[in-house]
């Protein structure tokens, strides 16, 4: 590998833009629909308008962005990682954001996200003496599991979405069968930067694809406005006991799947475990900007893709 390719896998490394740009799109375009889809079912359960919706979908953005930011460049060298990871909406607060949405009502699923964002920051003030609750195992088996409970969601989005009028449809499984092919075969058999790509081939080969067939419908971007800032707390903050007990389970459920994350990125890109000031740093931005993102309406965060998949010595 040249001494600029090899730069794209160091973290203080000097790549080329011509490199880092389509790698950059590709993990922005990866990381959308993870970021987007949590918060899209949670507004599906409390009954937002389009504009309530589109408000907390841009939110989760930028707040995800703020928290990936954190986590390169960590504040005051405790608040971020330093590790090369991308964050957004966590699918595992999902179901009991839908249970308390359909109960109580989206200004206590926002309650409730405060207390968890602060119990994180707690477990992350106190990682060091509660370090031994976490080892590889258990990190292995919960990341296993949420992973494994995710498959119904993929299934659904692929056959078109829960609830839409074409859910199932041939033309439906056509796209999603030949994004998958065009991914995994450049992920499998392509070299160097353009197998890096596969997974932004194979969104524009589906996207192709599906403008072809006639599933693209493009008429409101026209009228869309070019920028927005997000609201400020436009919901109401409600703190019911029953909740946040809840979400307070969840986040400890979170806390893993982040730590485990973590883990795993610095073994693969650093070919070492993560320190404690990782994770407690991960952590610590991860709860805070989970709890500052209730402000705005988005859901909690977690880690959605790496930017570096394997180390220099893996690749061909």
């Amino acid at each position: 590998m040249t001494q600029q390719g090899s730069a794209l896998f160091r973290c203080q490394g000097s790549a080329p833009v011509h490199s880092v740009i389509p790698l950059a799109l590709q993990h922005v375009l990866a990381a959308f629909a993870a970021i987007v889809t949590p918060t899209i079912i949670v507004a599906a359960v409390c009954g937002f308008t389009p504009e309530q919706e589109a408000r907390i979908i841009q939110a989760a953005l930028l707040l995800s962005a703020l928290d990936t930011l954190l986590q390169q460049f960590p504040l005051f060298g405790r608040i971020g990682s330093g590790l090369p990871i991308v964050m957004g909406a966590s699918f595992t607060f999902v179901p009991a954001f839908r249970a308390i949405g359909v109960d109580m009502g989206f200004e206590t699923v926002l309650g409730a996200q405060i207390v968890g964002g602060v119990l994180v920051m707690v477990c992350a003030a106190l990682f060091r003496r509660i370090r031994f609750l976490f080892p590889p195992v258990v990190m292995g088996t919960v990341i296993f599991v949420i992973g494994l409970s995710l498959c119904p969601v993929a299934v659904k989005s692929m056959a078109g979405g829960e609830g839409a009028e074409t859910f199932g449809s041939l033309a439906n499984w056509i796209v999603a069968l030949t994004t998958f092919a065009v991914t995994f075969g450049v992920g499998t058999y392509a070299k160097g930067t353009l197998k890096l790509g596969g997974i932004l081939l194979g969104m524009v080969g589906g996207f192709a694809l599906a403008c072809g067939m006639g599933m693209v419908d493009v008429s409101g971007v026209g009228s869309a406005s070019w920028f927005s800032l997000p609201a400020f707390m436009p919901f109401e903050i409600v703190l019911d006991p029953a909740a946040c007990a809840m979400i307070g389970v969840v986040s400890i459920v979170n806390i893993v799947q982040v730590m485990g994350e973590l883990s795993a990125v610095t073994s693969a890109s650093m070919d070492r475990e993560a320190t404690d000031a990782e994770l407690s740093g991960g952590m610590m931005a991860t709860g805070i900007v989970g709890a500052v993102a209730a402000l705005f309406g988005p859901s909690p965060r977690s880690p959605t893709a790496r930017t570096w998949a394997s180390s220099p010595r893996t690749r061909s």
